[in-house]
Formats: structure tokens, sequence, C-alpha cells
């Protein structure tokens, strides 16, 4: 029997403890080499996820931005819908009575409404842009129109239109600035009379003399029916003044140019020829008329509580063509008497009526406000408290 070799099992265990070198050697290098494989594909993995989450953050925020501007349009809409209505007061609505010192004593009334056309609103959304923003803008058409009873001094108590004012215009208020609105547009004013010559003038006279022997009565009646009448063009600005959240006062501005030919009017009718015995320094509407400023002072609780004031306003008006010449002035005081707002007025000055608009005279008055005298809102947007002309 053989011996057997005794290298054969240690050159077995070499050659295995070689080959599990080798295995490891290339097992440490493979790793080696496959860790910047390895790296850059951990690194796109994670940039792809990186990517991924960016994405996602975007889409959720245009999706909750589109949400919130939705909202916003929606509850801009309803706001609109239910405070910005229709029809508004444009001037205060007055029922009274009026002492003028070149006429007779006669029941005042004036109504004044203004038409928002929200068919103009539609197109809000298409054109206005990231610089131009219509939603500021109003498109509105108003009239003003004031009429005189004489119950007591002329015959068959006749109603006497005095002022006749359509008017179109826009009005631009600013989200971020909502103390101040401003206006501008076109108005015709006239007094809705017929008497355009001396024949008609004198033929009228006569027709309501009669056999009175007083015919100056009459002339001076008869003057209500000249027909005057323009065109003119407008800017307007108002601000509000606030404490404490709570509107204490109201400031306006305005300037007018009456047009020599206009839409409405044709020709202007102004003093003519024939009516130099009454006409006195013969002014045009634009030395009388144009520029014009008001405050309005809110006042807190007051006073009992049957009588509390609550407004105080001071008009003031000038000619456009010849400023601070040709002046006149206007003071309201408005009260509750009880739950009834009334106020009393004083007027100084020129245009008390439209038919001798250059004819200083001055007038006392007592009137029901239709219009609330309550305390205006913030936001002149929806701001529905009339103003004096």
């Amino acid at each position: 029997m053989k011996t057997p070799n005794p290298f054969i099992p240690v050159l077995l265990r070499s050659c295995g403890y070689l080959l599990r070198s080798v295995i490891a050697t290339a097992i440490v290098f493979a790793l080696l080499l496959s860790a910047p494989v390895l790296h850059a594909y951990g690194q796109d993995r994670e940039e792809n996820n990186l990517h991924a989450r960016k994405r996602a953050l975007r889409d959720s925020v245009k999706r909750v931005k589109k949400a919130a501007v939705t909202e916003l349009n929606k509850q801009r809409d309803t706001a609109s819908a239910v405070v910005d209505l229709p029809f508004q007061t444009f001037e205060t609505n007055f029922l009274g009575y009026t002492w003028d010192s070149d006429d007779g004593p006669f029941m005042d009334f004036t109504i004044s409404e203004a038409y928002h056309i929200q068919a103009f609103r539609k197109l809000d959304a298409k054109l206005s842009s990231r610089f131009v923003n219509l939603y500021s803008f109003k498109l509105y058409l108003a009239f003003t129109g004031r009429f005189g009873q004489y119950l007591v001094g002329r015959s068959s108590a006749p109603v006497v239109g005095k002022r006749f004012n359509p008017v179109v215009y826009f009005q631009y208020h600013d989200a971020d600035h909502k103390l101040f609105r401003g206006r501008f547009g076109y108005g015709h004013e006239s007094n809705g009379q017929s008497i355009g010559d001396s024949a008609t003038f004198y033929a009228t006279v006569k027709n309501a003399q009669g056999s009175s022997p007083n015919r100056a009565l009459f002339i001076n009646q008869t003057l209500d029916y000249i027909s005057r009448g323009w065109d003119y063009i407008f800017v307007e600005g108002v601000r509000n003044w606030e404490d404490n959240g709570s509107v204490v006062g109201v400031a306006d501005v305005t300037l007018r140019y009456y047009l020599n030919y206009g839409l409405l009017e044709g020709y202007r009718e102004e003093y003519q020829a024939w009516e130099h015995n009454w006409y006195g320094k013969n002014l045009r509407r634009n030395d009388v008329s144009g520029v014009r400023a008001s405050f309005d002072w809110y006042v807190g609780n007051n006073g009992f509580s049957w009588l509390k004031w609550r407004d105080f306003r001071v008009d003031y008006e000038s000619g456009i063509a010849q400023p601070f010449r040709y002046n006149s002035v206007k003071l309201l005081a408005g009260f509750n008497l009880f739950t009834l707002p009334f106020c009393v007025t004083y007027a100084n000055g020129y245009n008390g009526d439209l038919a001798q608009y250059g004819k200083r005279n001055h007038s006392f008055g007592v009137a029901l406000a239709l219009t609330t005298l309550r305390k205006p809102t913030s936001d002149l947007r929806y701001d529905v408290v009339g103003k004096t002309n």
C-alpha cells in the first residue's frame, strides 16, 4: 500500500486559499470600479426625485392660486351683485320748499338717479391685463331733474321744469386706494323750456296777463319759460377722510366746460340780444359755472333723541372762463327729526335758476332729503350718499 503524498492536501488547501483571494480581490476591484457608477446613478435618481417634487409643488401652487383667484372673482361678483345696485342715488333727492329772492316761493323737488351699465363688466375679464385692470372702471348713465310747483301767486299752481341733466360717465376706483374715486364724462343740461325769441315771449306774456294791469309780474313769471341749454364735458375727483375706519369728511372737486356746440343741444342757448332788459352783465355760462368744490362733514351721534345733526356741507362754484370772479356759495345742514332726514339750505350767487343763470340772487330752503344722510361707506365703490349740485 502506497503512502499518500503529504504535499497534495497542502497543495489543495493552498489552491483554495489562492482562489478565494483572487475572488475576493476581484470583488474588491469590481466594487471600486462600480462605485462612481453607483454614485452617479444615485445622484440621477435623487435629482429626478427632486425635480418630481418641484413639479408637484409648482402644480400644487398653481392649483391653489387658480382656486384663490376663482374664489376672489366669485366674491367680487357676489359683492357687486348685492351691493353695487344697478340704480343708485346720483345727487341728493329733495322734496321741500324754497324762497327765492327774485321769484315767488315754490315747492322744490329734485330727483336724481344713476344706472350702472352692467353689460360693460362683461368686458373686464377679456380686456383686463397686468397693467390695465378694467375692474377699476364702471360705466354709468345718470339723470337729474328739478321742478318747482308754484302753489301760491300763480294761476293753476303750475309745475315749471327748472333743470334736466342727463349724463354718461366712467367712474374710476382703485381697490388699493378706496378713499378716492374719479369720474369723467359727457352731459347735457337744460331747463326743458321752449321760448327762444322775443315774439313768442311777449305773446306768452300777453296771453297770461289777460286783463291784469300788472304786466311786470307776468314778464317776471314768463322768464321761467325761456329756453336754456348746454352740452358739457367734465372731470371730477372725490376723496374720503376717515377716523378709526369711519368716514368723517368727503371732498369733491369738479371741472366742467360748457361747449359752444354739443351732440344733444346743438348750439348753446344763453342770453340773447332781445333780453337786454333783464340779462344784466350778459354773462356766459362758463363765466359763472365750471369750477366746483364741496366738502361734507359727517358728525357722530349728538343732540337729542328726537333731533340729531348728521351732515354739514359747503358748496362753492365759480366760472371756468373767469375763475373766482363770479362766485356762488351754498350751505346745507342735515338733521334727523325723529326718523325723518331733513335739511335746511342757504344759497347766494348765480345759477339759482337756469333761465336766469347770470343773475345774482339768494335763496333759503327747507327740504326732506330722500337720500340718506348717514355716513357713507369707506369703500367709495358702494357709496350711494348723494351730493348737492
